[in-house]
């Protein structure tokens, strides 16, 4: 019985640090700089989004709607894009599997997307705007209203 009991007790102190890290204004006092994975720092979205489709979602709907920053919207914008060619690749590549798309173009195509996703992660990491090749000023003209 103890053992459910402490498991128990260690789930619910988790959850009440998780949602301890999305209160606003818990961790900027005395005008401290929020740490990185704060919510308030708008870096922690730019890097969630680009994880995966799902980190996207996340950084979109639970850390940039609340606090909205022009540095996470244009690190959306451009994952947002990546991440729909990203869908498109993995369904040319069903199709090479299937012996209707050659496999070079799928290994080019790839290997753009990886340096594009490289690029712009590090820009998050290192807190600048910098835009994608081939896609970075598009995607913020595309995906304006982010």
């Amino acid at each position: 019985m103890s053992l459910f009991s402490d498991n128990y007790q260690k789930f619910f102190e988790l959850w009440y640090y998780c949602f301890a890290l999305l209160n606003m204004n818990t961790y900027q006092r005395n005008g401290e700089k929020p740490f990185l994975g704060s919510p308030d720092n708008p870096k922690t979205a730019a890097i969630v989004c680009y994880i995966t489709f799902i980190g996207w979602l996340i950084a979109y709907f639970l850390i940039y709607r609340a606090n909205k920053d022009e540095f996470s919207g244009f690190h959306l914008r451009q994952t947002l894009l990546l991440h729909i060619i990203s869908f498109i690749v993995n369904f040319l590549a069903v199709l090479y599997v299937w012996g209707r798309f050659p496999y070079v173009l799928l290994v080019v195509l790839s290997g753009l997307l990886l340096v594009c996703w490289l690029i712009g992660v590090w820009g998050a990491i290192n807190g600048k705007k910098k835009a994608a090749p081939f896609i970075g000023s598009f995607s913020q003209k595309l995906f304006s209203g982010i």
